[in-house]
């Protein structure tokens, strides 16, 4: 995203302002690469329970795309268990950070009601306010079927 003018924070820069890391991610933060795993394998850890995903895309050091697109990504974890709704995101800018809009509160409502209250809800949510997707496309990160799992 760098590359592309998009001021996102790097690696690098998250080890230095707070706690969100381990130290032991330190020595990647200049071979991202070198990593086996990304964000949606840590969110398909949870799968098949439920997990909805809020996001903002107002602020491009939050890393808007990434997010998209891993946790786009992600949801074709519960897609394989057969529980896709499970599993949703709901990407949202206009506001400050650490900020919750109002209309993403539906969405919330969606989950809360369907995991928590054992109601029933529609949580069929994979949102972006972002334009083009956000230019994330399937095909150019994702070469294989999604299986069916069990």
């Amino acid at each position: 995203m760098r590359a592309n003018g998009i001021n996102t924070q790097t690696a690098s820069q998250i080890i230095t302002e707070n706690v969100w890391f381990s130290r032991n991610f330190d020595p990647y933060v200049n071979r991202i690469n070198d990593l086996p795993f990304d964000h949606h394998t840590y969110a398909g850890l949870i799968a098949p329970r439920g997990l909805l995903i809020i996001e903002n895309t107002g602020i491009d050091w939050l890393g808007p795309q990434s997010n998209w697109g891993c946790m786009k990504t992600a949801n074709k974890i519960w897609q394989a268990l057969g529980v896709a709704d499970n599993m949703g995101v709901s990407q949202v800018g206009g506001h400050n950070h650490c900020q919750f809009p109002s209309n993403q509160q539906n969405d919330l409502n969606a989950f809360v009601n369907k995991f928590l209250r054992g109601q029933s809800a529609n949580t069929n949510i994979l949102r972006t306010d972002g334009a083009n997707q956000l230019g994330f496309n399937d095909a150019d990160w994702i070469d294989w079927t999604v299986p069916t799992l069990s």
